[in-house]
């Protein structure tokens, strides 16, 4: 799978370069919600949160009323999880036991004097989104696709690399397109790390996203 899409993606940057067919470069911005589904009813309880981010892509067309785009950029996305002192947070195949080493998660006692009801999860992602645009009628078109995304600020991650289904529907207005996208991710994503007190969190989850896209072309390259 990693193949296929670093051969496709650089097959889309040498089309986008070279292409006889007019091309743009542009900005992205994107903001929505943040679902994370719960993989298994023996871990914490997880609460919906937020996302945000933005960057460069290129986009060509190929055949008539079809178009790839393809950038990369920056995610952030933050949710909260039942603190709990009885549960693992790590899915409970690895039979109860951490990724570091450490024992049975399940065994961790509460610290003294602290108390916890939810903790925030801070996630920030290096993101190349893929996409193919359908023109359907006018300005409105439809765009599926993939984003390729790698998870930066965790010590334990079980998908390094994260694929992501998008599916889109937005409107072109010159060089400003908007689109309402949703995201699926395609396997169950594992994260971990240790805090200032040693103790161990992390969450397992399915990624849900629901957002707001706006691009704008700051160049076009005329056909010849």
């Amino acid at each position: 799978m990693k193949r296929i899409f670093a051969s496709s993606l650089l097959f889309l940057l040498v089309a986008a370069s070279f292409g006889q067919s007019p091309f743009q470069v542009g900005l992205y911005t994107e903001g929505g919600l943040f679902f994370p589904a719960e993989i298994s009813s023996e871990l914490p309880s997880l609460k919906q949160g937020f996302m945000a981010g933005g960057g460069l892509y290129i986009a060509s067309p190929v055949v008539e009323k079809f178009a790839v785009s393809v950038g990369v950029g920056y995610r952030y996305k933050e949710n909260h999880q039942k603190y709990s002192n009885t549960l693992s947070w790590y899915p409970p195949t690895s039979g109860g036991y951490s990724p570091y080493g450490y024992g049975p998660t399940a065994e961790a006692e509460p610290f003294d004097g602290m108390v916890r009801s939810w903790i925030p999860f801070q996630q920030h992602y290096l993101i190349v989104p893929l996409r193919l645009k359908y023109s359907v009628w006018r300005q409105l078109f439809v765009a599926p696709g993939i984003d390729a995304a790698w998870l930066l600020n965790y010590n334990y991650i079980r998908e390094e690399l994260e694929l992501d289904w998008n599916i889109g529907l937005g409107w072109e207005l010159g060089r400003l397109q908007c689109s309402l996208s949703y995201c699926l991710g395609l396997k169950d994503q594992v994260m971990g790390d240790v805090d200032g007190y040693e103790e161990e969190l992390g969450q397992a989850y399915r990624s849900h996203l629901l957002t707001m896209n706006l691009s704008y072309a700051l160049w076009y390259k005329k056909s010849r």
